[in-house]
């Protein structure tokens, strides 16, 4: 005897096990599917380079890279890349020797040479991009 559901005057099939573990397997099958296609990942931007020649250690140099400026800097140790941009209010800064710092000329922002903050209102660092030398080319993303 199936159980009558009250309130809609509908007649419900009993939830069995079996009925339970059917349900189940395909909830599982369709986000299976759809992980699929949603675990594939789309490809960043392409990687930029410079010849190491034209990088010479102490040397800065701004490139574009994913629509945003990136200054490409090389010491002694390696290389850094730096998104030139400000965490406050998406001013571009610019590094000044004369102070030691990036400058902001929106709000008189300042970052050190390491990109973090140090006076005025940003209070995150700017975002660096991953930089490798690869043979005689520096790599900068990608």
């Amino acid at each position: 005897m199936r159980p009558h559901h009250p309130s809609s005057g509908t007649i419900r099939e009993p939830c069995n096990r079996r009925l339970a573990l059917r349900a189940l397997a395909g909830v599982a099958l369709a986000g299976g599917l759809g992980a699929s296609r949603c675990a594939r990942v789309p490809a960043g931007p392409e990687a930029v380079s410079v010849p190491l020649s034209e990088l010479p250690p102490g040397t800065r140099r701004v490139l574009q890279y994913a629509g945003e400026p990136v200054e490409l800097r090389r010491s002694e140790r390696g290389a850094v890349a730096r998104v030139l941009v400000c965490t406050h209010y998406g001013c571009t800064v610019a590094w000044r020797d004369e102070a030691d710092a990036y400058i902001c000329p929106c709000h008189a922002g300042r970052f050190d040479g390491d990109g973090v903050p140090v006076m005025g209102p940003p209070q995150r660092p700017l975002r660096t991009v991953p930089v490798r030398i690869d043979g005689d080319r520096v790599r900068v993303g990608g």
